[in-house]
Order: structure tokens, then sequence, then C-alpha cells
């Protein structure tokens, strides 16, 4: 029993910068939100709409980071062949960024016309989304320096994260209530904000970008890249289609209530302040479990169980201070009373049963440790898109309303628990002595 507290102490410290770093990130966006709130519905329907194509392109191109994070880690021993490699990395992540962002920026209004086809507030994403898209590649960028500081600067990040976000919500605070400028504004804030971050995160590694890197440009070594990432590519193209398919359930809720995204998206915001402790478990699994998985079989079970302990306890207090106030809270936005009253209903039934949805983040954490691309292909993107199909079946049935539909949507990921669970169990069985 004192071990298994003293475990959770360690763990608590260990993840106590990224923590507090995504809480504050998500605060500070919410933040933004309510104060975007009141320059009109239109502004903040374009504002979250585009927060969904932004998570799409951060799924993809985090991939690629990963990618290049990985061959980076291969060569650390190499001084010379490392900062080839990051600048080799910080280039190709850059390319690749520019070119989603310019099909972006061509598509923006069919993409967001999908969802919302109101004249004015297509008008709005169009001027807000073509500036915000500029942040491509300075979020991709950002995401493979993120994965290499995690291994030795935790604080960088924090530092990094909470002086942007200070800096954005001031900004965003003053443009919205001490001028007339538009969401044209906000859009050119947010990205001055990352490039602090992006300053902040580079510092270190402001040396390395001053090598030549012209020779590493060859086929060979675009091989090498691709046969050392073969899983690692897998697993990336997997969250892809986990976060693509959401798109296509935003679709599902614009058919029931066009208005309804907004309820939805305002409610996953608030949410997110209790998922930032996914990408805690993240850093935790793969910086303390994978390691241990090749000295001994006892020791990964015995970390599994209070990690499982610990995620578990923190999720629960979050869970239970979003409900006791999220009427507060929501009270802060300026919208209807009908969105209002919605927004916390669905807030709610989401809180319910957002329990289950840790278990579910750490059983495909666990896949990802064992490279189980089979499983991890069915337990987070097959069911998946079988609870969205079927959803949407059951929508048409029965001609659900909007709180019905996230009912039954959330339920369905219950049984995703339970699928992924039973993969994990069978892993652990089999190593067991």
């Amino acid at each position: 029993m004192g071990q298994d507290k003293k475990y959770q102490k360690y763990l608590l410290k260990f993840s106590f910068p990224i923590i507090i770093s995504g809480i504050f990130m998500t605060i500070a966006n919410v933040i933004t939100n309510i104060m975007i709130s009141y320059m009109g519905t239109d502004e903040l329907l374009s504002k979250n709409i585009f927060s969904k194509f932004n998570n799409l392109y951060l799924a993809f191109n985090s991939g690629f980071a990963l990618i290049f994070a990985n061959y980076y880690f291969k060569f650390i021993k190499e001084e010379t062949k490392k900062k080839k490699i990051f600048k080799l990395s910080i280039i190709a992540i850059g390319i690749i960024s520019i070119c989603i962002m310019l099909i972006f920026i061509l598509y923006r209004k069919s993409l967001f016309s999908l969802y919302y086809k109101e004249e004015n507030a297509i008008t709005i994403f169009s001027k807000y989304s073509v500036i915000r898209a500029l942040c491509f590649p300075i979020i991709g960028i950002n995401a493979f320096l993120d994965y290499i500081l995690s291994e030795n600067n935790r604080k960088r990040i924090l530092i990094g994260n909470i002086t942007s976000l200070i800096i954005e919500s001031a900004l965003v605070w003053i443009i919205v209530f001490k001028t007339n400028f538009d969401m044209q504004a906000i859009a050119i804030i947010e990205i001055f904000a990352r490039m602090i971050k992006i300053i902040i995160f580079i510092r270190p590694y402001k040396k390395y970008l001053k090598i030549k890197v012209l020779d590493e440009f060859k086929i060979e070594n675009i091989t090498k890249i691709i046969n050392i990432n073969k899983k690692v590519m897998m697993i990336s193209f997997i969250t892809f289609m986990n976060v693509f398919i959401g798109i296509f359930l935003l679709k599902l809720y614009s058919y029931v209530d066009v208005l309804g995204i907004l309820c939805i998206t305002i409610s996953d915001d608030i949410l997110k302040i209790t998922s930032n402790l996914f990408v805690a478990l993240s850093r935790i699994v793969t910086t303390q479990i994978s390691p241990e998985i090749s000295k001994g079989k006892e020791i990964l079970k015995w970390r599994i169980k209070n990690i499982y302990k610990y995620i578990n306890k923190i999720n629960i207090i979050f869970v239970i201070i979003t409900i006791l106030f999220s009427i507060i809270f929501l009270k802060l936005y300026n919208i209807e009373y009908e969105i209002m009253k919605k927004t916390i209903i669905i807030l709610w039934v989401q809180c319910i049963l957002y329990i289950a949805t840790p278990l579910t983040e750490f059983h495909i954490l666990l896949l990802k440790i064992k490279m189980n691309i089979k499983k991890l292909f069915i337990a987070d993107t097959v069911y998946d898109f079988i609870i969205l199909c079927l959803s949407f079946l059951i929508y048409k049935v029965f001609s659900l309303n909007l709180i019905e539909v996230v009912l039954v949507y959330n339920l369905l990921l219950f049984i995703q628990t339970i699928a992924s669970k039973k993969y994990t169990k069978e892993m652990l069985l089999k190593d067991s002595p």
C-alpha cells in the first residue's frame, strides 16, 4: 500500500508540468471563447468549427513530428548527425504544413458550409481561418519540439505554453472589450502567441539551425526514415483517422440541430480540461512503462495498476468539479438561454459517461506500447467508425433530438471501453510468467 502511494506521488511529480501546462492551455482557450461569444454567435461558431479542422491538422502533422522525433532519437549520441536531422525535420514539417495550409485556404468555405450555411457566419469563418491557417507550420514545428522537450525539459514546455497563453488571453480581452476589431485581429494574436512559444521552445537548439543539411536530402535517407518508423506511421494514421471520424460526428450533430454544434463544441472545450490528463498519461506511459517491458512482466503489471488508480482519482475529481460549476461557468458565455440549457445537459451527460474515457485511452496506449497495430486499429478506428454509423442509424430510425443523440453516442463509447479493455487483458495474460 505504501509503495502504491509512493509511486503515485512520483507520477504526480513527473507529470505535474505537463498536466498544469495542458490545463492552463485549455482554460485559456475557454476564456478566449467566452470573450469571443460577446462578439456574436457566428464568431463563436466560426472559432469552434475551425478548432475542429485545426485538431485534424494537428493529428496529421503530429504524426510527422513523432516520426521525425523518433528518427532524431536514433542518433542521440551522434551530435553532428543529430543536428542535421533536427534541421531537416524542421524543414520537412514546414513544407508539409504549408501544403496542407494552402489546401485548407482554398477550400475553407466549402468545409465550413458542411456544418452551417448562414452567409454571415461563412464570411466570418473565411476571414478568420485564412489568417489562422498561417499557424499550421508553427504548430507542426511546435509538435516536433514538444516531443523532444518532453524527454528532458518539461519545465520549458510549461513556461512556453503558459507565457504564450497569458499573452493571448490578455490581448484577446483588449480586442473584444476595448476596440472595434474583428475576428481577423484575434487570428493575428493567436499567430503571435504561438510564435512566442516556438521561440521559447527552439532556444536550446538555435545552434542546430546553422548546420548544412543539403546532403541529407537523399532517397536513401527518406527510405531509412520510413523503415525505422513503419509502425509509428501506422499509429499516426490511426490517430488521424480517429480525429477524422470526429469531424463526421460533428456533421451528425449538425443534421440533428444546426446550432446544436455550438452546444457540443462549448461542452467539448470545457471537458478538454479533464482530457489534458490523457496527454500527461501518454507521456507517463511512454517514458515510464515502455523501458520496463524488457525488465520484467510483473513490474509492467504493477505500474499499470498504479497508473489506473492515479488517473481515475484525478479524473473523477475533475468530473465532479465540472458538474458542480457548469451552470455558473456557462453563464459567462453570452449565448441564448436555450443554447445554454442544451449545453448544460449535454455537458452533464458527457461528464457522467466521461469517466470511462481515461480507461479507453489507457488501453489504447498499452496497445501502442506493444505495437499491436492490428488490435489498435480495431480498438481505436473500427470501433469509432461503427459507433458513428450506429449513432447515425439510430438517429434516422427513431428521429432523436440532439441530447438523445449525444446520450446514445456516449453510451456506445462504453462498449468501446469494454472491448479495448478485453484486448489489453489478453495481452497481460500472455505476459504472465
